[in-house]
């Protein structure tokens, strides 16, 4: 039951505990898992006022997928995982939800973001938790563009453009006869 709890509700949920008759509202302070099979060994509680005021690290969540990863091909990239908030105990969230459906590349959320609608944060305003970045090329694709870039700068005309220079007639024979053939 304790390991569903914290799947629900998070290490900011609060709990409460009975002990001696009396139940007691705490919050979880830290978690030890077993090494192999991964369930709960110990938890450590911290008693609470539910009406003062906590400092606790919440998780984020993105909902949506980004256009600039599904249409453009870009990459999205988490930069942070957690944001440090500040709030009345029974109103801090088990986590903060945003929503990444409009990014395109190049687009980014930060913190300050998120303060418009979230004041309780404590996080640096500038700090970075979401951006979708433009693809990277291939290996292929970064030696077209070598190419490409090459045959600008010297004023050549690319492969498949008019003027283009067939191969060299010597080129073909050289290699028939490499092959054994008579050059036809």
């Amino acid at each position: 039951r304790l390991e569903r709890a914290l799947a629900g509700g998070g290490q900011n949920a609060i709990f409460v505990l009975s002990g001696a008759g009396k139940g007691e509202r705490a919050v979880v302070r830290d978690v030890q898992y077993h090494k192999v099979r991964g369930d709960v060994v110990h938890v450590d509680f911290l008693r609470i006022n539910p009406e003062e005021e906590i400092s606790a690290s919440v998780p984020l969540t993105t909902v949506g997928s980004p256009v600039g990863v599904t249409v453009s091909g870009g990459a999205l990239q988490h930069s942070v995982t957690h944001i440090d908030m500040t709030c009345v105990a029974a109103e801090m969230p088990s986590q903060v939800e945003i929503d990444i459906t409009d990014l395109e590349i190049g687009d980014s959320i930060h913190v300050s973001d998120l303060l418009e609608t979230e004041s309780r944060i404590t996080t640096d305003a500038g700090v970075t938790i979401v951006s979708v970045l433009q693809p990277r090329l291939t290996v292929e694709e970064e030696e077209e563009a070598a190419a490409e870039a090459l045959a600008e700068a010297e004023g050549l005309p690319l492969e498949g453009e008019e003027g283009a220079e067939a191969p060299a007639e010597g080129a073909e024979g050289d290699e028939a006869s490499a092959e054994g053939g008579d050059g036809e």
